[in-house]
């Protein structure tokens, strides 16, 4: 960013993986090891209603260091979608920075 401006939120775009049974997921933001952000999704959050994570002010602070936690995360074999045995959280269409 040009200038000593600063970053003062984040939004998040994302769209969890469901299919079959699996009718949600939660998503947990963690921000410099703080949690800041859970819920329980079953539709994205994109454009028009993007996750929104206020970020601190302080003069200090430099970097962010952001977590995510997907508990639900399973694989697309496990729930009769595909052979793929990966586990499965979240699909991030777009970060941005403010």
């Amino acid at each position: 960013m040009a200038g000593n401006a600063a970053f003062k939120r984040v939004k998040l775009h994302v769209k969890p993986f469901i299919h079959g049974l699996l009718k949600s997921q939660r998503i947990v933001v963690s921000l410099n090891g703080d949690v800041v952000y859970q819920e329980r999704l079953s539709t994205g959050r994109g454009v028009e209603n993007p996750i929104v994570i206020d970020l601190p002010t302080e003069p200090a602070l430099d970097k962010y260091t952001l977590e995510f936690n997907f508990p639900d995360a399973t694989s697309p074999k496990d729930v009769g979608y595909n052979e793929d045995k990966r586990k499965l959280g979240f699909y991030f269409q777009r970060i941005v920075f403010e």
